[in-house]
């Protein structure tokens, strides 16, 4: 059974190893091994999550298998009128079974009065962009970035939220 609920500081590390495993997973061929250690080192160290968690203005939940074991996660703000998803992942061995749109209704329930949702998908991780997609979320526009040397496009995705 997977249970759903706001992440905390005692499940930072739990936390990092779930992320570092999901990341190293959906971008290992996007990457280089260079960028892969700076995001899951530092970008998503235990410290940052933490912090994270503390943050009032973020909405970080987490969801659990039998009610102990973190297989997913998201992070969101409000921005303006809207939502900024910040991150989504489930573990590959719990894809597919409703716990990403589990968690992203979730997130919607915490955010009444926006507007619309908001998020940054690489543009090559096809599996996020269809999951997103199948959700009614439409590309808006086209980031380029440059990270530790690697140059990478993200699409900026939007979902209208009834309310």
């Amino acid at each position: 059974m997977i249970t759903i609920g706001e992440a905390k500081i005692s499940e930072a590390e739990e936390i990092k190893k779930l992320l570092n495993y999901v990341w190293v997973d959906t971008y290992r061929d996007l990457f280089s091994d260079e960028t892969i250690r700076f995001i899951t080192e530092e970008g998503q160290s235990c410290h940052n999550l933490k912090l994270e968690i503390e943050n009032s203005d973020l909405l970080f939940t987490v969801a659990k298998y039998n009610s102990e074991r973190i297989v997913g996660l998201s992070t969101a703000e409000k921005k303006d009128d809207g939502i900024f998803l910040k991150r989504l992942y489930v573990h590959p061995d719990f894809q597919r079974q409703g716990i990403g749109i589990s968690l992203l209704i979730h997130v919607l329930d915490n955010f009444k009065n926006a507007a619309a949702i908001y998020l940054e998908a690489e543009e090559n991780n096809t599996k996020g962009i269809n999951f997103y997609k199948k959700y009614d979320f439409e590309v808006i526009d086209t980031k380029q970035y440059n990270l530790k040397g690697d140059k990478f496009s993200t699409l900026l995705m939007k979902k209208l939220v009834s309310n």
